[in-house]
């Protein structure tokens, strides 16, 4: 009985994979914009979001944290990038817990609103690190404050 299952299962998918090769299943961005009205905010929302991300500088901030963290001054910059992942693995599980009852626009506007201001943050302490080392001083708040504003 669980073979038949299979078998059908199987046939439907072979089914709406051959609507997809004949040209009837298989449709470009351009078209659904054109053709799909009801699809162009969402489409337009997806399109946003994935452009924030990229953006925000999150990759970058992953891809030279370890040279980030050295050169403020932690002891063990791959701690650090390690900390830099559990805050945000701790942030996915939070939001996702709270993605019901705090609602998704919200925790959106949260989110970009505390990227926004950390980024600020990171700015500030990297302008100060970089004009206290001009005057050859050595400000360990400074480092401290840049690494809290990136995690």
């Amino acid at each position: 009985q669980a073979s038949e299952a299979v078998e059908a299962e199987l046939a439907a998918l072979e089914q709406e994979l051959g609507a997809g090769a004949g040209g009837g299943g298989r449709r470009g961005v351009l078209l659904l914009w054109r053709d799909s009205p009801s699809l162009r905010l969402p489409l337009l929302n997806a399109a946003a979001m994935m452009v924030g991300q990229q953006l925000s500088g999150i990759n970058a901030v992953f891809y030279y944290s370890t040279t980030f963290f050295s050169s403020a001054g932690l002891d063990s910059p791959v701690a650090g990038t390690l900390l830099a992942s559990a805050v945000n693995v701790l942030a996915m599980l939070a939001s996702s817990a709270m993605m019901e009852c705090a609602g998704r626009r919200r925790l959106l506007l949260v989110g970009i609103g505390g990227m926004f201001l950390s980024s600020v943050g990171v700015t500030a302490a990297l302008i100060g690190k970089a004009r206290a080392s001009a005057h050859h001083e050595d400000d360990w708040s400074l480092n401290w404050l840049s690494v809290a504003f990136v995690l």
